[in-house]
């Protein structure tokens, strides 16, 4: 039975879950689906939304193989049912096809952002339409994100002569934490790295009790982690570049649930050339230098973090500022 003419699947988005709907009992066996993707990464989103969550919602009746190459395909082919394309247009698309054509094996292309706008930063000299266009005769299907992401491919199709392809909205799911765990275990076979340290929460849990007793025996319900932006300089910053248009936030150094409500409402002023307070404060547009080189940006974090573990030892001790943090101070903040 050929998956893409004789088999069909509906997914409906509910909230925040994916749920396989159709009757697909039919099928007398899973289904082997290539997913032809940048790379596999959980903490890429495009990567989730476009993917990952779809592969994991799918189980057991469909089988997931990711694929990064064309010697990756090459070796898997043979026992795929469907190929899906997933936000890539590169002169690779074309060799996917054409070996999926020689097995008779039906490729999907699947699309979130605009990849053959002009302005687009991986498509030098528009070679972007070009495989486009040469692979859209071919595909049994084209996926888009939103209407107006559909509405413009197809243009892309049509203003070049191929006025019969048809694209379908599929959008992006309502991500919750627990889907993305849910996901994240699917694909590494464990819950993420940054949620499997019970010591390091439990230890967290008995310094907010030191620091607030009056806490008592109040429980502490929810725990979570994960890697810190920071800045050489352990700054935060925030800017805009009206040259090319590009605006960053971030280096928050786990104090963003606050931080990143001033850092969006100081972007705004700045895109929209406000002259506010929030457009003049210092930590707009400033510029921290590089971190070393490795191995010695390596071997100065973990030193630095062994020597603050010290600090708080020592301050547990005596009650007064550390020597050890004063003397950390000028090499974490040059």
């Amino acid at each position: 039975m050929s998956l893409a003419e004789n088999a069909s699947l509906t997914v409906e988005f509910e909230g925040a879950t994916v749920v396989p709907l159709a009757d697909i009992s039919s099928l007398q066996r899973a289904y082997r689906i290539g997913w032809f993707v940048p790379k596999v990464d959980v903490d890429a989103a495009s990567s989730r939304y476009r993917c990952l969550h779809f592969a994991h919602a799918l189980r057991p009746l469909f089988h997931s193989v990711y694929l990064t190459s064309l010697s990756d395909v090459q070796s898997a082919v043979h026992d795929l049912d469907a190929i899906i394309i997933v936000k890539r247009l590169d002169r690779t698309v074309l060799d996917v096809v054409g070996v999926a054509r020689l097995f008779d094996v039906p490729v999907f292309l699947d699309l979130c952002d605009d990849l053959i706008a002009p302005g687009y930063s991986k498509n030098d000299f528009g070679t972007n339409l070009l495989h486009f266009l040469g692979i859209a005769p071919f595909l049994a299907g084209v996926t888009a994100s939103s209407a107006e992401m559909a509405d413009r491919l197809e243009g892309y199709a049509r203003e070049n002569g191929c006025s019969r392809l048809s694209v379908h909205v599929v959008p992006d799911i309502a991500e919750t934490r627990e889907i993305y765990e849910a996901t994240s275990t699917a694909l590494r076979g464990r819950t993420p790295s940054q949620d499997d340290e019970p010591h390091v929460f439990g230890m967290l849990r008995q310094t907010l009790a030191d620091l607030l007793p009056q806490l008592g025996q109040v429980g502490f319900t929810h725990a979570w982690g994960g890697p810190l932006g920071i800045a050489r300089d352990w700054a935060a910053s925030v800017g805009l570049d009206r040259g090319t248009g590009l605006a960053w936030a971030g280096g928050y150094v786990g104090d963003g649930v606050g931080t990143s409500n001033l850092a969006g409402r100081t972007l705004a002023d700045l895109v929209l050339g406000r002259d506010t307070e929030l457009a003049t404060l210092p930590w707009v547009d400033h510029r921290s230098r590089r971190w070393e080189p490795e191995p010695l940006r390596w071997i100065g974090i973990n030193a630095g973090l062994r020597a603050m573990r010290l600090a708080d030892w020592e301050e547990g001790r005596t009650g007064r500022p550390s020597r050890v943090a004063r003397a950390m101070a000028p090499l974490i903040h040059g």
